[in-house]
């Protein structure tokens, strides 16, 4: 009769079944924490990019945006004096930060209107009509997951939006 009470009493086994519980848990919070700092970090290239190559196209000639429409429409693709396209560069300045942005439904749009709202722009606009030229660029770029991977977990047809406009300065 003693022994089956101290059988009873044993207690050796209980640290390894609870940190046989937790242990999952813990694993699923900590790759969870990763992903979402790599979603942070994908997400600031991705809007960094987009206003660089903002910045970038609204800084080009008055020239190259010479059909200006009330409404949005496509940049035209006109050639500069070292030969490259700026619609081309503006898009390969958002694809610039390797974060695996490829892959199907990726889309880069650059757009521009002009804005006859504000009536008669002095200034840079004196040239132009007095009227400024806003361009947009628009991004929308799959998500590519760091660790879920790993746990079988499938980011596929999650995606990350960027949009940034600016006023064509022609600088």
């Amino acid at each position: 009769m003693t022994a089956s009470r101290a059988s009873i009493r044993r207690d050796g086994g209980n640290a390894a079944a609870e940190m046989a519980l937790l242990v999952p848990l813990l694993v699923i919070l900590g790759m969870g924490s990763i992903e979402v700092g790599n979603y942070f970090l994908s997400e600031h290239k991705l809007v960094q990019s987009v206003r660089d190559a903002t910045r970038y196209i609204a800084r080009q000639d008055f020239s190259n945006f010479n059909t200006c429409t009330a409404s949005w429409s496509a940049v035209p693709n006109n050639t500069l004096a070292d030969g490259t396209k700026i619609v081309d560069n503006t898009k390969a300045i958002v694809k610039q930060p390797a974060l695996n942005w490829t892959g199907t439904g990726m889309t880069i749009d650059v757009e521009m209107m002009c804005d006859s709202a504000t009536g008669s722009l002095g200034g840079i606009y004196n040239n132009t009509g007095g009227v400024a030229r806003l361009v947009r660029v628009t991004a929308h770029v799959p998500y590519a997951s760091s660790a879920a991977y790993g746990l079988g977990v499938n980011f596929n047809g999650y995606f990350m939006n960027a949009s940034e406009q600016a006023a064509v300065t022609g600088v």
